[in-house]
């Protein structure tokens, strides 16, 4: 049997090899009012805007993908959560519209599993000043809170887009809200 001191330095250097794995990796962990998760380190974070999110965060990388990681502070039933999510990205079809983007819209709505969880995805084909551009949204329920990860990136690097997603949203946790 293991003593009580020996669990805890063992428990310590667990948490240790954890982090410093992570920190190989090249993840940091926004830390926000709502909702926290996990970033690569050469991306950068910022306050963001959304139309019809309660909190929205920028998360930039360096080469210019970039991701918005909005979420809602009210609860929603789990029946409720597919349509509030259809409600937001239509807002901000509207929202690129009103901007000037063009919109070549994508394949339907579907299910895709990240991690444990399933989410729903939409791939819209945008076009702007800036060049096409892939949106990819895909949102889901994270503790009764709709929350999405947006990100945007040449369709050649979906995979990447795709990649920073499931960062994100495999390691998105809610904070208990006082």
């Amino acid at each position: 049997m293991i003593s009580r001191a020996a669990a805890i330095a063992l428990a310590a250097v667990a948490l240790g090899a954890f982090a410093a794995s992570a920190w190989a990796e090249g993840a940091l962990r926004f830390e926000g009012t709502l909702f926290s998760f996990s970033y690569p380190s050469s991306a950068s974070t910022s306050p963001g805007a959304d139309p019809s999110a309660d909190v929205a965060i920028s998360v930039t990388l360096a080469d210019g993908i970039t991701a918005s990681v909005i979420g809602a502070h009210k609860k929603l039933a789990e029946s409720a959560l597919e349509e509030e999510a259809t409600v937001w990205h239509g807002a901000r079809i509207k929202n690129r519209a009103a901007w000037g983007m063009k919109a070549g819209g994508g394949p339907p709505r579907d299910s895709v599993r990240i991690g444990e969880k399933k989410w729903m995805r939409w791939r819209d084909r945008i076009g702007s000043v800036l060049g096409a551009q892939e949106q990819t949204m895909t949102c889901g329920g994270v503790s009764g809170h709709l929350v999405c990860a947006v990100v945007s990136a040449p369709q050649k690097e979906r995979e990447r887009a795709d990649a920073l997603t499931a960062q994100i949203l495999t390691s998105l946790a809610i904070k208990k809200q006082r």
